[in-house]
C-alpha cells in the first residue's frame, strides 16, 4: 500500500459512491472517524471491517495527511450475528409453543370431560382414548421441539436430586404402556427390586426413557415385541429398551441421533415418523447426566436395542420409591380467565364434573367484574387478553377482602416465564394444556 491510494480497500461501489473521501472529510470536521463496512483483501475478498481514520497535523495546524487502522472484525460479526439469530429463535420457540399450546388444551379438557361422564357407550369411551393418546403424542413432540431450542442455546439447567431409577421407570412406563397396548404390543419390565440411587432431574430423565420407549412403540409394528431391562453393572446403572421392530441400518446406528434426522429404514412408520428430535434430545439429557445412549441393531427389519448407561449415587442410597396417591381434592370455588372461549368453557365444564364450583370469564373487565361477586379460591388466568394482561389482574385479585389463590394458565412454559410469573405472586405456574395431575394439585388446599 506504500505510495498508494488507500481506497483500495473499498469495493468498487463504495468507491463510486465516494465513500473514501466523504470519511476523510468526516475525519478533519469531527477530529476522528469510526466506521465498519466492507472492506477488501490483497486478494480481492472481502472482510468486514472496523476502521479508525485521525487527521496527522503539523506544528502549525496545517493538515498533513492521515493515520488509518482497519481491523479485520469478521469473527465478532458472526458472532454478534449468531448471538441475535439464538435469540431470534428463542422468542420464535417461545411464540411457537404458546400457539400450539393453545388449542390443545381445550382438546385435553374435552377428552377428560368425555372419560367422566357417567355410562359413555363403549365406541365413544375407545375415542377419547384415542384422543388422549394422541393429544399426549403431539404435547411431547411439542416439549420436544421447545427442548432443542433452549439445549442449542445452552438455557437447559438440570434440577438435580437424590431420586430411584425406580421413579423414572415408573413415570415413562405411565406414558408408553397405553401407547404400546394401542399398537398390542408386549411389553415387559425386567427390574431388580434394590434401590437404584442416581442424582439427576427427575424430569430430564423421564423424558430421555420416555423417547427411547416411545420410539421402540412407533418403529415395532402392531404385536411386536419390546423389552425394558434394568441392571447394575458396578457402579453404572444399565438401562436397556430392546425391540423387534424395523431396525436400523449400521450406517445409520449415529444418525439417529442428529437432530431432525431419520434413518431411511425407519421412515414412514405408522405415525408419520416424528421430527427427529426424540433420540437426539434424549441423547443430550442423558450425556448431561455424565451418562451415555448408544444404539445397535443387525440391520433392517431385525429390531434395535438401545442402551442407557448413567453413573449410580455413592453415599446413602435412596430409599426405595414410594408413590403416594393424592387425596380427592376438596370442593372448592374456581374462576377459569381466558379469551379463549373454548379453553374457558371446557374446563369449566371439566372442573364442575369434578365436583368443583366452577365459573368462567373471557376478559380482564369480565374476570374482575366476577370475582367480586363470585368470591373464588382458586383462579386459573390466562397471561395474554385483548383487554389485559394477566399480571394487572393479579394485582387486583390481590386487592380483594378474600384474597384467592392464583395460578398462571397460558401457552409459555420456559423457565423465564415461570421465573416471570413467580416474581408476579403467582401460586404456581400450569402449563397448556393443563395436565389432570397438575389440575389436582392446584385445587388441593393448603
Amino acid at each position: 500500500m506504500l505510495g498508494r491510494d488507500f481506497a483500495l480497500f473499498f469495493t468498487e461501489a463504495d468507491r463510486a459512491a465516494g465513500l473514501p473521501g466523504r470519511e476523510l472529510q468526516h475525519a478533519v470536521q469531527e477530529g476522528r472517524a469510526r466506521t465498519e463496512g466492507w472492506r477488501l483483501r490483497r486478494d480481492g475478498s472481502r472482510f468486514w471491517a472496523g476502521v479508525t481514520i485521525t487527521p496527522v497535523l503539523a506544528d502549525d495546524g496545517q493538515l498533513r495527511g492521515f493515520a488509518k487502522v482497519t481491523r479485520d472484525l469478521s469473527v465478532q460479526r458472526r458472532l454478534t450475528a449468531l448471538e441475535v439469530s439464538s435469540q431470534r429463535m428463542s422468542a420464535f420457540l417461545a411464540v411457537l409453543g404458546h400457539e400450539l399450546r393453545n388449542p390443545l388444551a381445550p382438546i385435553r379438557n374435552a377428552a377428560s370431560l368425555l372419560r367422566r361422564l357417567p355410562e359413555l357407550p363403549a365406541p365413544a369411551l375407545h375415542s377419547a382414548g384415542i384422543i388422549e393418546r394422541q393429544l399426549d403424542h403431539l404435547v411431547r413432540l411439542v416439549d420436544d421441539l421447545l427442548d432443542v431450542g433452549r439445549i442449542v442455546t445452552g438455557k437447559v439447567v438440570l434440577q438435580r436430586r437424590r431420586l430411584d431409577w425406580h421413579e423414572v421407570v415408573q413415570a415413562s412406563l405411565e406414558v408408553a404402556r397405553p401407547l404400546a397396548q394401542a399398537r398390542q404390543h408386549d411389553l415387559t419390565v425386567d427390574q431388580p427390586d434394590e434401590p437404584l440411587p442416581v442424582d439427576g432431574d427427575l424430569t430430564r430423565l423421564v423424558q430421555a426413557l420416555q423417547n427411547l420407549l416411545h420410539n421402540a412403540v412407533r418403529y415395532t409394528a402392531p404385536g411386536g415385541r419390546i423389552a425394558l431391562v434394568v441392571r447394575r453393572d458396578a457402579d453404572r446403572l444399565v438401562t436397556t429398551v430392546h425391540d423387534n421392530g424395523r431396525g436400523i441400518a449400521a450406517a445409520d446406528l449415529e444418525r439417529v441421533f442428529d437432530l431432525f434426522v431419520q434413518a431411511e429404514a425407519t421412515a414412514g412408520s405408522a405415525d408419520g415418523g416424528g421430527l427427529g428430535i426424540g433420540l437426539s434430545l434424549a441423547r443430550t439429557l442423558v450425556e448431561g447426566h455424565g451418562g451415555s445412549l448408544v444404539a445397535a441393531s443387525d440391520g433392517p427389519g431385525r429390531g434395535s436395542c438401545f442402551t442407557l448407561r448413567l453413573p449410580l449415587a455413592g453415599g446413602p442410597q435412596a430409599g426405595a420409591a414410594t408413590h403416594r396417591r393424592t387425596a380427592p381434592a376438596t370442593p372448592q370455588r374456581v374462576l377459569v380467565i381466558d379469551d379463549n372461549h373454548d379453553s374457558t368453557d371446557t374446563m369449566v365444564e371439566l372442573l364442575r364434573s369434578l365436583g368443583h364450583q366452577a365459573l368462567g370469564a373471557y376478559g380482564a373487565a369480565e374476570a374482575l367484574q366476577q370475582a367480586a361477586a363470585f368470591v373464588p379460591e382458586v383462579v386459573l388466568l390466562d397471561l395474554h387478553m385483548p383487554d389485559g394482561d394477566g399480571f394487572s389482574v393479579i394485582a387486583e385479585l390481590r386487592r380483594l377482602p378474600r384474597p384467592p389463590r392464583v395460578f398462571a394458565m397460558t401457552g409459555y412454559g420456559q423457565q423465564g416465564d415461570r421465573r416471570q410469573t413467580a416474581a408476579a405472586g403467582f401460586d404456581g405456574h400450569l402449563t397448556k394444556p393443563v395436565a389432570p395431575a397438575e389440575l389436582e394439585a392446584a385445587l388441593t388446599p393448603r
